[in-house]
């Protein structure tokens, strides 16, 4: 049964994309072999990875004081100042691949962002997460969250949700997270019996046929009305897990971001999931603070990790066991300082990907002594031959690792395969 409410609730879900995937594309069930959740990192802003990813001694680059240290084959540059990213590869580097020299061709936040998220430029394109969770999550209340306010659905809308910034999808799942009391202590809640309920819930169904019948008989107005009734018992399914996602007004830290994820995957709420740390590395005035904002990226990966690790899978082993994690960020820096002791744009990103089924141990890709995309063989990731390295192959292999099929999605980039293991 549903209530006025809760009919409310759900047509929001559905405005919100808490129902069932768009059609069109195959799917897989969620214990299919190989299936892995996908965490998305997203470092917005733009990091200038001679901290940390991709050092450059002896180079023309303007880079922090340091020293190149190997972890696992990973050459990352280090310093007693940067603690957080020498831990987070001292545990980590075995199951990390760095990816650097991705082509994203653009130093517009807005336009890398979307690049790098959906492998693809303009708009209209769901993210890694939103595939990854409509083909995977399908069955689940929401197959894709979005924890911060990065994130794109395109026509995976509907398998798809934010929590928002303050946590407002509350209001959803909760009836007295909706509507605070009036004035003199009034309700302002409608309570119908279970009667009214049932009348209203065959109404909405016998008003979903009457469209089927008519302007949504096929294709994009059908495909909605189908991801509207699915809402319904999806939005009834989701309120059971109103308490996992904690109380309205809640802006979540790093850190209460990924204790939520470790719940909605754990819980079988979510599919996948974006992760915004909200950074701040757009550092054109001082660069120095890249420091202190890559060590807080670092620690929370870390963080992120151990919990994972530590939270039971549903196939015997840990939730890390079966997930795959993406950190990145829309674009990297300069190779040179500008006249503020900043560092501006740079039309070339990098990345993190870590798994236990990632071939780790190992930096791919790379950039110039000016800053420019190697070229790169997409079948071991070597450098200095082979192809442009765009944030298609990128997204491609991403999917390819998590066990979605990429040509449904990049039906003309090739996948980047060296980031299986």
């Amino acid at each position: 049964m549903i209530g006025r409410r809760k009919f409310l609730s759900a047509a929001s879900a559905a405005s919100l994309g808490l129902v069932a995937g768009a059609p069109g594309i195959r799917r897989a069930s969620a214990a299919a072999g190989g299936a892995k959740h996908l965490v998305v990192v997203f470092a917005s802003g733009g990091w200038d990875t001679t901290y940390s990813i991709e050092p450059k001694p002896d180079s023309a680059y303007d880079i922090p004081a340091g020293s190149l240290q190997s972890f696992s084959g990973i050459p990352v540059w280090t310093d007693p100042s940067r603690p957080a990213a020498a831990a987070f590869f001292a545990a980590n580097a075995a199951s990390t691949c760095v990816v650097n020299g991705i082509a994203v061709r653009s130093i517009s936040h807005p336009e890398c962002t979307r690049r790098m998220l959906t492998g693809l430029p303009g708009s209209g394109h769901p993210d890694l997460a939103a595939i990854s969770g409509a083909v995977l999550g399908a069955d689940m209340p929401i197959g894709y969250v979005m924890l911060g306010g990065v994130g794109f659905t395109g026509a995976l809308a509907a398998s798809s949700g934010r929590v928002g910034l303050t946590n407002q999808i509350s209001a959803l799942l909760d009836d007295t997270a909706a509507y605070p009391p009036l004035a003199g202590g009034v309700d302002a809640r409608f309570v119908p019996t279970s009667s009214e309920e049932a009348a209203i819930r065959d109404f909405v169904v016998a008003r979903a046929e009457h469209e089927r019948n008519g302007r949504a008989a096929v294709g994009y107005n059908a495909a909605r009305v189908d991801d509207f009734v699915a809402s319904l018992s999806r939005a009834d399914a989701l309120r059971g897990h109103a308490d996992d996602f904690g109380p309205r007004g809640v802006s979540r830290t790093f850190s209460q971001q990924n204790a939520l994820t470790a719940t909605l995957l754990s819980s079988g709420i979510a599919w996948s999931v974006t992760i915004d740390p909200a950074l701040s590395l757009d550092t054109h005035d001082t660069n120095a603070d890249q420091a202190v904002q890559q060590e807080e990226l670092f620690a929370g990966l870390s963080e992120l990790i151990d919990l994972l690790r530590g939270t039971d899978g549903t196939a015997g082993g840990s939730l890390f066991d079966e997930s795959v994690i993406v950190v990145v960020s829309e674009l990297t820096r300069t190779p040179r300082l500008n006249a503020a002791q900043g560092k501006d744009h740079w039309p070339v990103a990098s990345a993190m990907v870590i798994g236990p089924t990632v071939a780790g141990g190992r930096a791919i890709g790379g950039t110039s002594e000016s800053g420019e995309a190697l070229d790169v063989d997409l079948d071991d990731g070597s450098p200095g031959s082979g192809t442009t390295l765009t944030p298609a192959n990128f997204a491609a292999g991403v999917l390819e690792l998590a066990g979605v099929e990429p040509k449904d999605f990049y039906p003309d980039s090739e996948p980047l395969h060296a980031l299986r293991a």
